[in-house]
């Protein structure tokens, strides 16, 4: 019996335009007044920035479209709300060669988890769910030399990450698809919170 394909997915928060101009803006600015920018490192596309929200990996169709009914339906009563990204660090700790915007979660941040966890085990997948903690963040640069470069930025003071207000409006499910250009993201399925 041949097995159904599977398909690398993951629960998210996609980030509206005007906090994606606003990282580009910052991003570039730090691009021009940071050494070696010409071979530094690898900013994140626009297209690929988001809030994890759950990491799921490899799912059916039938899983997927099973967790997309009962996402829209654990979520259809929740409102947007609101997050400022005011944080620039080294994500998930000092020795990663990731740097990312991060934000301190709130109740409203922590009660759309539990509900996409529901989500989760209404669609028998459980045993997906993190026990590790819930940390809201968005990769921005990934690379060993961001280390080096983020140094850089805060021995010369160099402007750090403004205060970005960022409206959580949609929770999405995307696929994620890797190729010789590296990981794209795709929203399958898309939530809109009540205004």
């Amino acid at each position: 019996m041949t097995e159904s394909p599977t398909f690398r997915t993951f629960i998210g928060i996609p980030l509206p335009e005007g906090v994606q101009d606003e990282l580009d803006f910052w991003l570039e600015a730090r691009e021009q007044t940071s050494p070696n920018s010409a071979s530094g490192p690898r900013q994140i596309p626009s297209a690929n920035r988001h809030v994890t929200l759950h990491f799921l990996g490899n799912l059916s169709n039938r899983e997927r479209t099973r967790l997309c009914q009962n996402l829209s339906q654990v979520l259809k009563n929740t409102t947007a709300f609101e997050l400022i990204l005011d944080k620039l660090e080294y994500f998930p700790d000092a020795k990663s060669p990731i740097v990312a915007a991060t934000c301190e979660t709130t109740p409203a941040l922590d009660q759309l988890w539990i509900l996409c966890a529901e989500a989760l085990q209404q669609s028998h997948l459980q045993h997906l769910i993190s026990t590790r903690k819930f940390r809201p963040h968005i990769t921005l640069i990934r690379n060993r030399r961001c280390q080096q470069e983020l140094e850089y930025t805060e021995r010369n003071d160099k402007p750090g990450l403004p205060a970005i207000t960022f409206p959580v409006e949609q929770v999405s499910l995307y696929d994620s698809q890797i190729n010789h250009l590296g990981s794209s993201y795709r929203a399958i399925h898309t939530v809109t919170l009540n205004q």
